[in-house]
């Protein structure tokens, strides 16, 4: 019996990894996404960061990402913006019907007209 053939058993099957393994396995590939800093953001962590965005005349920059505009960002200088913590929604807003017109009776409201200026 060769080194090949001692791998499978007689079905032709190659042996199933242990669960230990393939934990280990899994844990690993997931460790390397980690640490998600690219080498530019690494060379640009000193600077002061810039983010613009389309608006209808030109750019709109400003010094920290503007979550509200994420689909209008043109380019940034810095850390990407989803390295920042996204500000909670706002609340919604109430919108109350307005309140019910105050029926006046017209003769004892009423007030006399001025008189006439001469």
């Amino acid at each position: 019996m060769n080194a090949a053939t001692a791998l499978f058993d007689r079905k032709r099957r190659a042996p199933r990894l242990e669960k230990g393994a393939l934990l280990a396995a899994l844990v690993l590939v997931l460790s390397a996404c980690a640490d998600d800093e690219t080498a530019y953001e690494r060379g640009v962590a000193d600077y002061e960061p810039v983010y613009c965005y389309a608006s209808l005349g030109d750019a709109d920059c400003y010094r920290r990402p503007y979550f509200r505009d994420d689909r209008r960002l043109i380019n940034h200088y810095g850390p990407t913006p989803r390295s920042y913590d996204r500000p909670k929604p706002p609340k919604p807003a109430r919108l109350d019907p307005p309140p019910p017109e105050r029926k006046t009776s017209r003769t004892s409201d009423a007030k006399d007209p001025p008189a006439p200026a001469i």
